[in-house]
């Protein structure tokens, strides 16, 4: 893969602040093969881990720590979404734990709940502006992309960020759409005047 960057923004984390990044994962047996879980990096041996799990019966919020995000073996990228206060993050824990869970719409599947909890995020001022749903897929697909041809995922990058205090650029990927749009501008005819003389 060329070493280009990518239109992704480089967003720092800040002094005194761990980085939130929603986590997306491959699940085979679930009815939706991507699940979304909100994550905080203290470091690459705490992962704090917010998401819902269950079937549409039964979900139930979950909190966890794990070890190194990137050998899990479902994870499949992600997208800085925040950062948060290094001493807020049990406040994090209970506020998530509040977002709503509708076992009966069904429509509704944890993807929804992330977006939810991102809400509450922005209200606290732990997410940043301008996180929309659109955007956040975007960027979610694309670090699925970096993922799938062994780049860096966000979760890579913002561990060496948290190492050596510089952020790490992500490589530039572009979505299928994005290529048919650039390859169209290219290769598309010039329009003509035509004059019937």
């Amino acid at each position: 893969m060329a070493s280009s960057r990518s239109s992704t923004p480089t967003r720092i984390v800040s002094s005194g602040t761990y980085p939130i990044i929603i986590a997306q994962y491959h699940q085979e047996h679930t009815c939706h093969s991507d699940h979304w879980g909100v994550c905080v990096i203290e470091s690459s041996y705490c992962i704090h881990t917010f998401d819902i799990r269950g079937n549409k019966d039964s979900y139930t919020y979950a909190y966890g720590c794990i070890q190194n995000l990137g050998r899990a073996d479902i994870y499949r990228g992600g997208c800085h979404v925040g950062n948060i206060p290094r001493d807020k993050v049990e406040e994090m824990k209970l506020k998530l734990g509040e977002v709503h869970i509708s076992k009966q719409e069904p429509r509704w599947n944890p993807q929804v709940w992330v977006m939810d909890a991102i809400k509450v995020l922005k209200e606290e001022e732990w997410a940043f502006n301008g996180l929309n749903e659109a955007f956040t897929r975007g960027e979610l697909q694309k670090d699925l992309l970096r993922w799938e041809e062994g780049e860096d995922s966000v979760y890579e990058r913002l561990i060496q960020e948290m190492t050596t205090g510089q952020p790490v650029l992500p490589v530039s990927v572009a979505l299928p759409t994005e290529e048919a749009a650039i390859f169209n501008i290219f290769s598309a005819p010039k329009n003509k005047s035509t004059v019937n003389t």
